[in-house]
């Protein structure tokens, strides 16, 4: 009789796959030590390393593990004061880790907050030949602001990724010399090999950038501020063009005050010459201006299209907010207005699109708006809208708003957010404990709002989710449409959906729970990893006897506290 040993180790790789997420390929290790062997692979694939204090190399060293890392993710301490997420590599063995793992091919530095890593631990990372991703979540540190042996490494490895970021709100410096000359340096060693390339605008080598070709690269993704030498900044469509084979752009460029134009153009109207390639699927951009050439030229192959804000509009909604984006980054919302967001979807001549995501503020077009999307985009599977109410409006006409979307037949998920008056404030529920009643009528209007789409749009239709803003979440509510046999429509709260694409839903029963040491940045950084990360809070080493021990518990491990 053939057992599981018979079967190919491809097989049974699949087999672990599937089995991995809620630790049930942990319970399968521990059955024998064939299987123990056996899973290894995958069971530490990727390990987290926290930074928070050195290591012990004579501990280290006993570890069976290595062979089989794959990824590896360098944790900062989240809670400590002062330096919360710092990442700093100094008391690690660094070239005793990198020596043993043997199969590595991804590493990631950082986390939610960001650090400071040196020069020579770049250098000695970068140096490794079998290196293909390298995201870097943590800003570098230079005493002078500028790496002095930036030339010293003359030869990288052929990175199929590089990711670099820097966070989102970070007050000042957001442009940092020593960051710019890092990219500018790498960029000019891999345009080649790269397929995946995510930078900060704020420090992009856009002029360098324009001077390369870019055979390989299939997704290009640009965020951040980039008022700096905003007259000298070459038009975005000549680093595009250079980029025959690409699939996804995501352009999210935040708004500042001092700038003269309330929008930038990708395709100036001077410029010609340039064409999109026909392989270009997805497209993210930030406040879009009708008068860009860029959306008379999309390809028929497009298959997602966000036309949005970044950051959201409705963080310029409240004083909270406003504190962090307007007074201390300097960024204001240009905002989009029915009208012109029509005159830009009618450019578009993309029959294909399943997924279409807009957002901005209603005017006397905005009934036109809606009902030119089933004709434009009769394909879509998928709608995400996030509608503003204009100056003068005191009410949502959900009902015109749901018959004007139900030519869309082939819909499934629909997305939208409405800003009904009286919207509790997101901090309200802080607040004395009458604030939670207005949660749950707000919650009873959402409701109410879903099922009237749900019986205005056609049988296709799965989920309607609502933007609910609470504390510091912005998170989906997932309304699930049922149908019965006599054909009465309902919805109900699915508190059991976590995510709808790449959507994360709210999920009640973790709202006030501990957080868990693993942050939403590094599992998101970790999202090529065909299986899910188990979510695991961290681990002290001193209570791991032996980690190729039976008693091993978790897929992730946690060398350091």
């Amino acid at each position: 009789m053939k057992t599981l040993r018979d079967l190919d180790f491809d097989i049974l790789e699949r087999i672990f796959e599937l089995l991995l997420p809620n630790g049930n390929l942990h319970a399968l290790s521990l059955t024998c030590q064939w299987f123990r062997k056996a899973c290894k692979p995958c069971l530490f694939r990727c390990i987290y390393i926290g930074t928070r204090t050195p290591l012990e190399l004579r501990r280290l060293q006993h570890f069976t593990i290595w062979s089989f890392v794959r990824h590896l993710v360098f944790c900062g301490t989240r809670w400590a004061y002062r330096n919360a997420g710092y990442v700093d590599l100094s008391g690690i063995p660094l070239q005793k880790l990198l020596t043993w793992m043997t199969s590595l091919s991804s590493i990631t530095i950082g986390g939610k907050w960001s650090g400071c890593v040196s020069w020579d631990d770049i250098r000695s990372l970068l140096g490794l030949p079998g290196l293909r991703h390298f995201d870097f979540q943590a800003p570098p540190y230079y005493d002078d602001g500028v790496p002095g042996g930036i030339h010293d490494l003359v030869l990288l490895p052929p990175l199929a990724s590089l990711r670099f970021s820097i966070p989102d709100y970070r007050y000042h410096p957001r442009n940092m010399p020593g960051e710019t000359k890092l990219l500018a340096h790498l960029l000019q060693q891999l345009p080649s090999s790269l397929e995946v390339l995510s930078i900060p605008l704020d420090v992009a080598p856009l002029s360098a950038m324009t001077t390369f070709e870019w055979p390989r690269l299939r997704e290009l993704h640009l965020k951040g501020d980039h008022r700096q030498d905003i007259s000298t900044c070459p038009p975005m469509i000549t680093v595009i063009a250079r980029m025959p084979r690409l699939r996804s752009l995501s352009l999210l460029r935040a708004h500042g005050h001092a700038q003269d134009s309330p929008r930038r153009t990708i395709w100036p109207a001077d410029e010609t010459g340039y064409s999109l390639y026909q392989e270009l699927e997805c497209v993210t951009i930030s406040y879009p201006d009708p008068a860009d050439k860029i959306y008379s030229h999309m390809p028929s192959t497009l298959r997602r299209l966000s036309l949005r804000c970044w950051p959201r509009h409705y963080i310029h909604q409240h004083r909270h907010d406003r504190k962090t984006v307007e007074d201390r980054l300097g960024w204001m919302s240009p905002i989009l207005h029915s009208s012109e967001l029509c005159m830009i979807l009618q450019r578009c001549e993309t029959p294909k699109l399943q997924e279409l995501e807009i957002e901005y503020e209603e005017d006397a077009d905005d009934l036109a708006l809606l009902q030119s999307i089933p004709s434009l985009f009769p394909n879509l599977t998928s709608l995400t809208i996030i509608r503003y109410r204009g100056t003068d409006a005191s009410n949502v006409p959900v009902s015109q708003i749901a018959l004007a979307l139900s030519g869309l037949r082939s819909l499934r998920i629909l997305r939208i957010h409405l800003d009904f008056p009286g919207t509790p404030h997101p901090l309200s529920t802080m607040m004395p404990i009458k604030s939670f009643g207005l949660f749950e009528a707000h919650e009873e209007l959402l409701q109410h709002s879903a099922r009237t789409f749900a019986m205005s749009l056609q049988g296709s239709l799965r989920f309607v989710c609502c933007l609910l803003r609470e504390r510091w979440t912005n998170s989906w509510l997932p309304f699930c449409v049922i149908r019965d046999s006599g054909g009465l429509i309902s919805v109900k709260l699915d508190e059991d959906v976590t995510n709808i694409g790449d959507i994360r839903c709210v999920v009640r029963s973790l709202l006030f729970q501990e957080t868990p040491y693993v942050d939403a940045q590094c599992m998101a950084a970790c999202s090529t990893i065909r299986a899910p990360l188990l979510m695991t809070k961290h681990l002290n080493t001193n209570s791991i006897p032996d980690l190729n021990s039976s008693t091993r518990p978790f897929r992730i491990m946690y060398v350091g506290s």
